[in-house]
């Protein structure tokens, strides 16, 4: 996968949560789009040695803005 792909995968992951309204806190819903979010990343990471997992947490946290 390249760089393009991570980055349409973030971009989808944040706006799936705008989607359904999650605000961003320590709810348990937000815990559970976390999650989602690493589980995702392990998997990016483990497909791409250059994979940078901070800045996919970012992206994914802010639409890659």
């Amino acid at each position: 996968m390249t760089q393009r792909d991570f980055q349409a995968i973030a971009r989808a992951i944040y706006q799936s949560r705008l989607l359904v309204g999650l605000p961003f806190g320590e709810s348990d819903e937000d815990q559970q789009w976390t999650a989602v979010r690493d589980a995702v990343a392990d998997v990016l990471a483990a497909s791409n040695p250059r994979f940078d997992r901070a800045r996919f947490v970012e992206a994914c946290e802010t639409g890659g803005k």
